[in-house]
């Protein structure tokens, strides 16, 4: 069985009167339960066909309940109406009538075979009480006799009855079958299916065509009366103050007994009529008040109010102040926690929010708020980024004119005045308890772009000038930084725009990503793509994949670059290494580096590695034999002390006599070990008191969790049989040792320092994780 039927089990076709209600006062709910049925597109008669000879229960008591309606409700209804006008006096002819009704219900047999079914019906059942009652009235009454008043009230009224229900679908019941129709606009559409009633009208009561001249302002009036009633039936106008009533009533009683909300809003009006065209007084103070006690239901009401035309203004305002009253709740009570995930009832989640939505402002602002509340300085820095988020919303010169951005102004000022108060509670908060500002950053590489790390980049400006030097126009070759894991390589990449000044344009490939890139079979290709962005007027490189008509074209860029010069810095190059051992990718790039470092002059390549070539394997060697080779090493000792004691201007001197001089020795300067030592001293300080100097016992403890480091992990790893043999010798040595082939190896990358052709190992605290680990389970 299908799942079309097995849904049309679980939701029974409603009996007549259910029917007829749905069919012109609730025709998107009807066509809800089409779908659930698996009718699709108003089907007609025709494409029925397959499911009626099949005997489709859904469908054959669907069309039973139809033609009930089309063939024996109309006729009862248009013989009542005949009925009570001949009471009422007027002269009708029931054989005329009946051909009226038998006109009207043909039509919308035929509509319904050839086009739409429930159309067919809906402008059935209303063409054929109108037609029956206007061809009802005698023969000889013109409109603007009494008669033909009545017929040219009814009949548009009674047809726009009928087509409302298709016109709201975008379906039309006499125009559906007329292109140049079906493609008008709302209001041009209405106004033809209004001029077809009209011709109904005439062609039922005689016309005014056969009365004289004087009486045509009689009737362009009577016309004029027809078409505000036909209009008001249209837009279901006298409807409207018994709805906006018992919505009023709704919303009195939603104040009175908030507990029943659920109940009473069974009762709003849109559930029961699809068709309004006008906002509801008391809808929106009723949604409020149940928002307050009932969210879940009110977001479904929301969702149900924004279908119907007539509600989706209230239904939006009401979102939007909903929304606005989830901030202001989230900032008067400090819940940037929840308001950074955006935690309330009637906010959307924040990855579903478009890029341009203005509450992407507090999302971000409540996002700095909640980071950093135990440490001082972050939590200043979080509160100046949200004022600076909040004033640029603020001061932007858009025109006001957004139901959300105007409800969100009086917000943002609200979260403003809390920012002021939390910055005076947080100055209050340091003058008693000052903290030790925690700006060290072990780990992530360091950025111009960010100003909290602004003074954390010390020295590498020797380094600087020789790649500088290297990249004369009378130079050649690919240039090669190679430093140890953390040494600072990708920190050297962020700054090296500042360090070369502004004749050098850094473009930066991070071949870390390099296995997910799309070309990662041909990696030349991303360093194409860079030049390309940086010579927008260039034409674009070859589509190949062939690596020598791509040089061909960096050549052409090379010479059209005139007093300008590139440098394409690739970063973790080893990453290719991982490509040709896997196989997704092969040595051709290699050969694309040499031959580019031969024969460019102003476009440059810097590669970054924390691998000598001759670990790389011995393909690398012979291709990248021309390499001019730079090492990335240790800080200088003046760098080093000057991160240690003055990573910011103002830091405190937390140090005892001594205290940084053994920090710079056990870490050798390793710029990743002298941060994370100082961050855990600052941690350390300020779970212990705050600002204050650091004892030799606190010391102690942080230079032994420090040697848990994984940076060592990584470094044993790095290293063959015969130096890890080598590294252990020296690190339970008393003092240095002979220095064998494997230790002059090893001090040739800065692992070992050699001197008087002695060695010991150059980090203090890679001996004491080497005696700590080696020989465990789990660390060789």
């Amino acid at each position: 069985m299908s799942a079309e039927k097995r849904n049309a089990k679980t939701l029974p076709v409603p009996g007549i009167c259910s029917l007829a209600w749905l069919l012109f006062m609730q025709p998107l709910r009807l066509n809800e339960m089409y779908r659930s049925w698996g009718l699709r597109d108003e089907p007609s008669v025709l494409a029925l066909w397959p499911r009626i000879r099949d005997r489709d229960p859904v469908v054959l008591a669907l069309l039973g309940r139809f033609a009930l309606l089309l063939f024996v409700v109309t006729p009862l209804v248009t013989s009542c109406v005949v009925g009570f006008l001949h009471a009422l006096g007027f002269s009708m002819r029931w054989l005329d009538a009946a051909r009226g009704l038998t006109a009207g219900v043909l039509g919308g047999v035929t509509l319904g075979v050839w086009i739409s079914v429930t159309g067919g019906v809906a402008g059935g059942v209303g063409g054929g009480v109108a037609l029956g009652v206007a061809r009802g009235l005698a023969d000889g009454v013109s409109p603007v006799e009494h008669g033909g008043t009545i017929a040219a009230l009814a009949v548009p009224t009674a047809f726009g009855i009928s087509v409302a229900y298709a016109r709201e679908l975008g379906r039309g019941i006499v125009i559906t079958g007329i292109p140049m129709l079906k493609e008008m606009p709302r209001p041009v559409g209405t106004l033809a299916h209004y001029m077809i009633a009209i011709i109904v009208i005439e062609e039922a009561s005689g016309g005014w065509r056969y009365a004289p001249p004087s009486d045509i302002p009689r009737y362009l009036a009577t016309y004029a009366a027809a078409s505000l009633f036909y209009l008001s039936f249209y837009l279901r106008l006298p409807l409207w103050p018994l709805e906006f009533t018992a919505t009023i009533i709704v919303a009195i009683l939603s104040h009175v007994f908030p507990a029943r909300i659920p109940t009473l809003a069974r009762y709003l009006p849109f559930h029961w009529h699809d068709l309004s065209y006008f906002p509801f007084p008391g809808l929106r103070s009723f949604l409020l008040t149940a928002a307050e006690h009932h969210p879940d239901l009110t977001r479904t009401l929301l969702a149900e109010a924004a279908i119907y035309r007539g509600h989706k203004g209230t239904a939006a305002r009401v979102s939007t102040e909903l929304q606005a009253r989830n901030l202001e709740h989230a900032a008067q009570h400090r819940l940037f926690a929840r308001a950074a995930d955006f935690d309330f009832p009637f906010l959307p989640p924040p990855d579903t929010l478009d890029a341009a939505s203005y509450l992407r402002t507090f999302h971000a602002a409540a996002r700095d708020l909640a980071a950093g509340d135990s440490d001082q300085r972050q939590r200043r820095l979080a509160l100046e980024r949200a004022r600076k988020t909040l004033e640029a919303f603020l001061s932007s010169t858009t025109r006001r004119n957004d139901i959300l951005e105007k409800r969100l102004l009086p917000t943002a000022r609200l979260w403003l005045d809390v920012l002021q108060d939390e910055r005076r509670r947080l100055a209050a908060e340091e003058a008693q308890h000052p903290q030790i500002p925690r700006v060290f950053i072990a780990g992530p590489p360091l950025s111009p772009d960010r100003p909290e790390e602004q003074f954390l980049f010390k020295g590498r400006t020797d380094l600087a000038k020789l790649i500088a030097h290297d990249l004369d126009p009378d130079r050649r070759g690919v240039l090669l930084v190679v430093g140890q894991r953390r040494m600072g390589k990708s920190s050297l990449r962020n700054w090296l725009p500042r360090l070369l000044g502004t004749g050098t344009e850094v473009l930066i490939a991070d071949f870390q990503a390099l296995s997910g890139r799309p070309h990662r079979h041909h990696p030349h290709r991303w360093l194409l793509e860079l030049v390309l962005d940086a010579c927008p007027d260039a034409p674009p490189p070859p589509s190949t994949n062939v690596w020598g008509e791509g040089l061909e074209w960096l050549r052409k860029r090379d010479e059209a670059l005139g007093d300008r010069r590139l440098l394409l810095v690739i970063d973790e190059v080893e990453r290719v290494e991982d490509g040709i051992r896997a196989g997704w990718t092969d040595t051709d790039f290699l050969d694309f580096l040499r031959a580019a470092g031969d024969s460019l002059r102003r476009i440059r390549i810097l590669l970054l590695t924390a691998h000598p070539l001759h670990r790389l394997g011995p393909h690398w060697v012979d291709r990248l034999i021309s390499t001019t080779t730079r090492s990335l090493t240790y800080l200088d000792p003046r760098s080093a002390e000057e991160l240690v004691r003055k990573p910011i201007p103002d830091f405190p001197d937390i140090y005892p006599e001594g205290a940084v001089e053994r920090i710079l020795r056990e870490t050798h300067r390793h710029p990743y070990l002298v941060q994370k030592v100082c961050d855990e001293l600052c941690k350390l300080l300020n779970e212990h008191g705050g600002r204050r100097r650091v004892t030799a016992d606190e010391l102690d403890t942080v230079l032994d969790a420090v040697i848990e480091e994984k940076l060592f992990d990584e470094l044993w790893a790095q290293r063959t049989d015969d130096e890890r043999l080598a590294l252990q010798r020296l690190a339970s040595a008393e003092g240095p040792l002979p220095a064998d082939l494997a230790m002059r190896v090893l001090a040739r990358e800065g692992v070992v320092e050699l001197s008087a052709d002695h060695a010991t190992l150059a980090v203090p605290l890679f001996g004491a994780w080497i005696e700590l680990t080696k020989g465990k389970p789990g660390h060789d």
